[in-house]
């Protein structure tokens, strides 16, 4: 569906690009007045949206460096993610839904094979998912392909979450941001300063996939919505 696929270009450039994990597991509830953040053990990753999609923020409880940092607060204040967050659950993802969804934002809408854009004049065969598996979260291995398929449909190369992180501390790098900066950087991450410089400094030389792969994404990111999505 082109409602989440530009759903899931939107977090990963709207804001500091998170891990697989904290995206694919991530939760959402609806309300009224936002509340206080808590993390829920039976929601630990979680959105939360007031029903007019004016405010938000995600409190991530579970996640790979937690014990280190603890609970994640992260407001929404990006004005085009906030905008199609509310029209996305309110419209779109309720015709995602099949008998295996839970509430995790993201939901499967299409057989993994098929997120590879297809080699110059083939004709390929979509088989329709199974009943049971309509709606179903992603697992790991699904999330990355979904990912990694929706990001080569719009700029031919294949790129991967670990890879968005990668290509967001280049570019942060190669900028000029002053040390406080950078800092606040590894910690919207949930790194430390000295984790986040290290796969930098050991592919400086490396890293040409990676800086192109930004232009790419900043090109992604100037497309419109799709004329179904604009508000």
């Amino acid at each position: 569906m082109e409602s989440q696929r530009f759903l899931l270009l939107l977090f990963y450039t709207a804001l500091p690009p998170g891990r697989s994990k904290e995206f694919q597991t991530l939760h959402y509830r609806i309300h009224d007045t936002l509340p206080q953040p808590a993390v829920d053990p039976a929601q630990a990753n979680c959105l939360h949206i007031t029903d007019d999609g004016r405010q938000a923020y995600i409190l991530l409880g579970d996640y790979k460096t937690h014990k280190s940092y603890g609970d994640h607060f992260q407001p929404l204040r990006e004005g085009q993610l906030l905008q199609h967050l509310a029209l996305h659950l309110n419209t779109h993802r309720p015709a995602l839904v099949g008998p295996a969804s839970t509430t995790t934002l993201f939901l499967v809408s299409t057989p993994p094979h098929i997120h590879s854009t297809p080699p110059t004049n083939t004709c390929i065969l979509i088989a329709p998912l199974p009943q049971n598996e309509r709606g179903a979260p992603y697992t790991a291995g699904s999330w990355t392909s979904y990912v990694e398929g929706t990001l080569e449909r719009h700029t031919g190369r294949r790129i991967g979450p670990t890879m968005i992180r990668s290509i967001f501390v280049t570019h942060c790098e190669r900028v000029g941001l002053s040390e406080a900066e950078k800092e606040a950087m590894a910690a919207s991450m949930r790194h430390s300063r000295r984790a986040v410089s290290a796969p930098w400094t050991r592919h400086h030389g490396e890293h040409s996939r990676c800086i192109h792969s930004i232009t790419y994404i900043r090109e992604v990111t100037c497309v419109p919505p799709p004329p179904l999505l604009q508000m």
